[in-house]
């Protein structure tokens, strides 16, 4: 699978990241995830990423995929929204 490119996708995890209180090496470790890709994707060394490495980054945050892909000013939910409805994302369905 091609990789696809998602400019400022490791400012978005860093930011993440740090609002949820965890280090790189939590977010690794939680994500399955490399600590050596986490770093790099935040200091920008990688600026791309497979959609699946997205993904389990994003459930390891608790956040949709689209708040780590989606540019700023794209159709998305901001960073307070997202958190607002965090619990009843993961409410699971009858």
């Amino acid at each position: 699978m091609p990789e696809e490119s998602h400019p400022d996708i490791g400012a978005r995890i860093k930011e993440v990241r740090k609002r949820r209180g965890f280090t790189q090496r939590e977010l690794a470790e939680a994500s399955g995830v490399s600590l050596s890709l986490v770093r790099k994707l935040e200091q920008g060394e990688k600026t791309d990423t497979r959609m699946e490495t997205a993904r389990r980054l994003a459930v390891a945050l608790h956040v949709p995929t689209t708040a780590l892909l989606v540019q700023d000013g794209e159709d998305a939910a901001d960073a307070a929204t997202l958190d607002h409805w965090d619990g009843a994302r993961r409410t699971p369905s009858a």
